[in-house]
């Protein structure tokens, strides 16, 4: 059971991850560093999945939706 979820946790972070990667925009990141109080290299590690911050996916996502609710 542990394992299934496990995979099934591995699946929806790589889908948010990605939806994260395709939504931002040049500049984000520093952006996204400054409100989470982190550096920049430490959002693009997140973002590429090589770290975990669920406070600066939830930034990033925040930023995304925004742009969406202005266009």
């Amino acid at each position: 059971m542990y394992l299934k979820n496990s995979i099934m946790n591995t699946e929806n972070r790589e889908k948010r991850l990605e939806a994260i990667r395709n939504g931002l925009r040049r500049g984000d990141g520093r952006r996204i560093a400054i409100l989470a109080g982190v550096h920049p290299v430490w959002v693009s590690y997140v973002i590429n999945g090589r770290g975990v911050s669920e406070r600066v996916l939830t930034i990033a996502e925040d930023i995304i939706a925004k742009r969406g609710q202005q266009n």
